[in-house]
């Protein structure tokens, strides 16, 4: 009678255990991407003194990538790079990610050129 109790508490924990492996590994196929726009962290606008501005960051889980409506290629560490050149004072560019599974990522950023 002891040994079969055993057995159901071991079977619960093991059914538990993938239960929550699952749920850990499809975790990217319920949430929007995350987007690390560098610079950018702590608000929506920047300031820049130079005609040309090296827009970099990072779209973990992002199957494809969008600036302005142009899509940009990731490398295999999903961080992006490009170089945006600036009109005289205000320079606005939309993001947009989607993620694997469909959910989408926006935001509007502002770039400042100072004469």
């Amino acid at each position: 009678m002891l040994n079969t109790k055993i057995k159901k508490i071991l079977l619960g924990f093991l059914i538990l255990f993938i239960v929550l492996f699952v749920i850990y590994h499809f975790r990217v196929f319920f949430v929007s991407p995350k987007v690390i726009i560098y610079d950018f962290e702590n608000g929506e606008s920047l300031t820049v003194k130079s005609d040309s501005y090296i827009l970099n960051g990072k779209a973990p889980n992002s199957k494809k990538f969008y600036l302005n409506g142009r899509e940009l290629l990731l490398d295999e560490n999903y961080n992006f790079r490009e170089k945006l050149y600036l009109f005289k004072k205000q320079n606005s560019y939309h993001i947009r990610s989607i993620s694997k599974a469909g959910p989408v990522w926006e935001k509007d950023i502002i770039i400042y050129r100072e004469e």
